[in-house]
């Protein structure tokens, strides 16, 4: 595992939400910890950052990318049972190896 700076831009539709801060590379992921709402950090994993990403031109630590991922989430409808829907997430990311 290898130590780095991150940026991480999460797009869902109209919300998007940005994170910065200290993570690591693990082989092909990188793992990242953003803050939730209510002010805990969690431990957070983008799968294939590192395959999905590109060096910067005028630094060989500096990568950057961007990745868009469908998950499946499940919705309570209004008659007590459960809709499952895909959403599209779009992930823009950045990180500096230190």
């Amino acid at each position: 595992m290898r130590k780095v700076a991150y940026s991480v831009f999460k797009s869902t539709g109209n919300n998007i939400n940005k994170w910065t801060g200290v993570g690591w590379i693990d082989g092909k992921d990188l793992i990242y910890f953003p803050t939730a709402k209510n002010g805990k950090r969690y431990k957070q994993t983008l799968k294939n950052a590192v395959s999905n990403s590109r060096q910067k031109p005028y630094d060989s630590t500096q990568y950057t990318g961007e990745m868009n991922v469908i998950e499946e989430i499940e919705i309570k409808t209004e008659y007590g049972s459960y809709d499952t829907r895909e959403i599209e997430i779009s992930y823009i990311f950045w990180f500096k190896y230190i």
